[in-house]
């Protein structure tokens, strides 16, 4: 017997309100909510399910009639109250953003290709570019999941007409479900695969999320058959029906406690299927599901998601998401989501658009949705984009930098009569594996008669302090050659995940000891990290591993360049500005910040002292151990003051970007600390064999 596929469920309503304040809250703060983020898992199960039932109503005349019809309704859907939130949160974007921040090209980018179903694609680009802007800071970061339904809704109706349910063939069902369960198979097996070797990919792509939406459409196939349930087990099944959605609850924030990403992701998406099919009107989850407010926030839930990380975002660029202000802001999302409901998304939705017709196929919601999207797109490229520019748009103030943000890492540099160049001295990616690094063009004195040689190696942080190691020559200690790899790991020790592992890799076994082997008695191997990841904000297994790995790394080439008679200088962590979340320009006072607030989540100088106590003990007990080991401890420079800031007292910023590499003004400061360190380090004696 089949259940009426027309059938409104305002359960699953309310399961959406579930999946979209889970997300809400995890976007707030994370912390709140740790596993929040598993309500867009629950959102790619509703939609397989909902999109699935909309396939199975009415016939049709042929296979363009039935995709066209299909098209044309998630066109009406989608895209109107999406052009309206991309184009109205460029604008907004723009106007609080300079011109001179890569923030502001990233947010025009991934607009667009939010309006045409790609922006999941541009951001796992975006993931493997070592300059791209910082992903929590675009206000269209959380379009990849639209993206990802977007691809899927280009190659599940043609399964579903492929296998002949859409067509009502004799077969059509159990063809049908036998593919999509196939298809989800193969797409659940390149999500485990990918998630081993290509984690970035595994998140944003299409392929290896096309399993959960697969879950959702099989769901509903077998809700389309009703089985007998012994009366006896039915009370079981109605507990086992209350309590899944209670262990759903409870994933949701005990994942934040360390739940393996596979298993987090399976388990909700299971659960989900377990609850949209065994549901019964009866129980008490249901009843809380179909409460009018709960399934009313179901109801507009694709608003509440469009809009609520635009406001979210904007705000952490000016006035801050804070105890203050949060409550303004849940009003103004709630506020801006029911408006796009009501005044776009139900009455265009519903609207008769005038028929466009191609031979006797009625597309016109379909091509005026490209005609909204194209027209969208060509009023950011071209009209705000270009005042933007000429900085009519832009009301803020900006940063005064000498070097302002990530991409000036790519910048060549100088000293005198020697050159530095990134294409010699840096791997940039894992293309560089093979690049050979040597001391030309890649050192700032004369290697061959300097007094002493100092040997930089690290990640993109010693490529950012290069003003710091020009005191060297200039003070005649010697020649310094300055080497970088983006992304590199602090010691090889430590297994890197990155999307530059190979050129980590490359970078430890093959480059570094090419260059050590030419360091003398009494050189020195300065290592320059970037080191906040080794004090997280609590403590666990991993972040143990991770620390004691760092150890093992650091006493091995100390043991070994004790052994020539070289000196190892390890640079200790700055203050935890990444996690402030703003860039240079929004942590300047502006003409938004309320009360002169800045919106920048700063910690003190005794919480980030505190915080980081247990890696800097590490390093001191190194320090005690190896006669040739020190630690370059520049937290001074980066907080002068109780707080640490972006910028210092007298409003010398800091740093360059939102990564919080060290900028050109800091790294001068820092010059006499690394003179003392150097200082400290060459008057002690070392034997060599």
């Amino acid at each position: 017997m089949e259940k009426n596929s027309a059938t409104h469920r305002i359960d699953i309503d309310g399961l959406r309100a579930v999946a979209v304040v889970a997300v809400i809250l995890h976007h707030i703060k994370s912390s709140i909510l740790p596993g929040g983020y598993l309500g867009v898992d629950m959102f790619f199960v509703i939609s397989g399910f909902v999109i699935t039932q909309s396939l199975s109503g009415g016939t049709h005349d042929s296979f363009l009639d039935f995709i066209c019809g299909f098209y044309n309704r998630r066109a009406k859907r989608l895209v109107p109250a999406l052009c309206l939130c991309v184009v109205t949160t460029c604008i907004v974007t723009l106007m609080v953003v300079s011109p001179n921040n890569l923030l502001s090209s990233a947010t025009v980018n991934s607009g667009v290709a939010s309006l045409f179903g790609l922006s999941n694609i541009y951001f796992s680009n975006q993931a493997t570019d070592y300059f791209g802007s910082a992903a929590e800071l675009n206000t269209f970061t959380h379009t990849w999941s639209l993206g990802v339904e977007e691809q899927f809704y280009l190659v599940f109706p043609f399964l579903v007409w492929i296998g002949g349910w859409a067509r009502k063939t004799k077969h059509g069902y159990r063809n049908t479900l036998l593919i999509v369960t196939v298809t989800g198979a193969m797409s659940f097996a390149c999500y485990l695969c990918m998630q081993r070797y290509n984690p970035i990919w595994a998140f944003y792509a299409m392929p290896t999320r096309f399993w959960e939406l697969c879950v959702g459409a099989i769901t509903y196939f077998f809700s389309l058959r009703s089985y007998k349930v012994d009366d006896a087990l039915r009370p079981i099944a109605k507990t086992i029906h209350s309590i899944t959605k209670f262990f759903l609850i409870i994933l949701l924030f005990w994942h934040g406690a360390g739940l393996h990403q596979v298993l987090a992701t399976s388990a909700v998406t299971s659960l989900t299927a377990v609850i949209i099919y065994w549901s019964h009107v009866d129980s008490t989850a249901y009843k809380i599901l179909t409460l009018k407010p709960v399934a009313f926030i179901g109801v507009i839930s694709y608003s509440l998601y469009l809009w609520h990380w635009s406001v979210l975002t904007i705000s952490r660029l000016t006035i801050g998401v804070t105890r203050e202000s949060i409550g303004y802001l849940l009003g103004l999302i709630l506020a801006l989501a029911t408006m796009s409901y009501f005044l776009i998304e139900k009455p265009l939705r519903r609207a008769n658009w005038k028929p466009l017709k191609i031979s006797s196929l009625t597309v016109g919601g379909f091509s005026y949705s490209i005609l909204l999207v194209a027209s969208a797109s060509l009023v950011i490229v071209f009209i705000f984009v270009p005042l933007h520019r000429n900085k009519r748009l832009y009301t803020g103030v900006e940063a005064k930098l000498l070097k302002k943000g990530v991409v000036t890492l790519r910048d060549n540099n100088s000293f005198g009569k020697y050159n530095w160049t990134v294409s010699e001295c840096v791997l940039s990616s894992n293309d560089d594996v093979g690049k050979k690094i040597d001391y030309d063009g890649c050192t700032f004195g004369d290697f061959a008669t300097g007094k002493r040689h100092f040997l930089v190696i690290g990640n993109s942080f010693s490529a950012a302090e290069m003003e710091m190691y020009k005191i060297i020559p200039k003070k005649g200690l010697g020649s310094v050659t300055i080497t970088s790899s983006w992304g590199a790991s602090a010691v090889p020790e430590l297994k890197n995940t990155t999307a530059w592992s190979k050129a980590n890799d490359y970078y430890w076994n093959v480059v570094v000891p090419g260059l050590v082997e030419h360091l003398q008695p009494g050189d020195v191997l300065l290592m320059i990290n970037d080191s906040t990841g080794f004090s997280p904000q609590r403590q666990n297994e991993a972040a143990r591993h991770d620390l004691n790995e760092l150890g093992k790394g650091l006493s091995r080439i100390s043991a070994e360049m004790a052994t020539h008679g070289i000196y190892v200088i390890y640079q200790a962590s700055n203050p935890f500005m990444r996690e402030s979340g703003c860039t240079p320009d929004s942590a300047a006072p502006q003409w938004w910040s309320r009360f002169g607030k800045s919106p920048c989540r700063y910690y003190s100088r005794k919480a980030s002292l505190e915080r980081r106590r247990v890696y800097y003990d590490m390093l001191t007990e190194l320090h005690r151990k190896y006669r040739n080991f020190f630690v370059l401890d520049l937290f001074d420079v980066f907080c002068p003051g109780d707080t640490c800031r972006f910028y210092n007292t007298e409003g010398i910023y800091l740093y360059r970007d939102e990564n919080s590499h060290p900028s050109v003004e800091a790294s001068v400061l820092a010059r006499p600390r690394l003179l003392a360190t150097i200082e400290n380090a060459i008057h002690v004696p070392l034997s060599t064999p």
